[in-house]
């Protein structure tokens, strides 16, 4: 998850939409809007990659951790701090077990 504010904000991963494992992207600037990308199955492993460049964040995804494709190209607020991190939820709350490895921020300056 990348934030601003409240009102600011993106988040990205897998959801489970009508029974079916999709690559999502929640964009939110005071509206939401979402973008799905139905997977054949329910991966292993799902890696993402977000980068922020001027305006803009790029989120590409990989099922293997080699061929990244691009899931969303969005608008963000340049020049501001944010908070990154990860998160998880459920619908259901109890049984839900998620797991997080290999996190790492990468900042390039000019």
């Amino acid at each position: 998850m990348l934030r601003l504010d409240g009102e600011n904000w993106i988040k990205t991963g897998i959801e489970l939409e009508e029974g079916k494992f999709c690559l999502s992207a929640v964009v939110t600037r005071t509206f939401s809007d979402w973008n799905i990308v139905p997977l054949q199955h329910n991966p292993a492993r799902v890696w993402l990659r977000l980068e922020r460049q001027g305006d803009a964040v790029r989120i590409d995804y990989s099922l293997d951790g080699i061929l990244f494709e691009m899931l969303r190209l969005a608008y963000f607020p340049p020049n501001v701090a944010v908070q990154i991190g990860v998160m998880a939820c459920s619908p259901k709350r109890a049984g839900f077990t998620a797991q997080f490895s290999n996190f790492s921020l990468e900042q390039i300056l000019p």
